[in-house]
């Protein structure tokens, strides 16, 4: 299944928001656990999400790098339909 890189990048930048809002939420509740076994299993649970968070701004990053090097590649404007160019505020992080 094709997807253009304009629409796979902006969903990265929205399943690493998501992760990130996760990541702020366990990471609350794991300073705040009332017990060890609890603070535990709320400090595994961040790293996991941390790590798939960081996993797809890697994936996003890439993304974006390829875009650029296919634009430069192919000129100015290298195939609209595979839309190359990636708008500026479409990546938060």
């Amino acid at each position: 299944m094709f997807m253009n890189r304009t629409r796979m990048i902006l969903q990265l930048n929205e399943l690493a928001d998501m992760g990130f809002e996760l990541g702020r939420h366990l990471q609350r509740r794991a300073l705040t656990a009332e017990t060890p076994r609890e603070k535990a299993k709320l400090s595994a649970a961040f790293l996991a999400i941390a790590y798939e968070v960081r996993r797809t701004v890697d994936l996003e990053i890439r993304l974006i790098r390829e875009a650029g090097r296919v634009g430069r590649r192919r000129g100015p404007n290298p195939a609209p339909h595979l839309d190359a160019a990636v708008p500026a505020d479409a990546v938060k992080h």
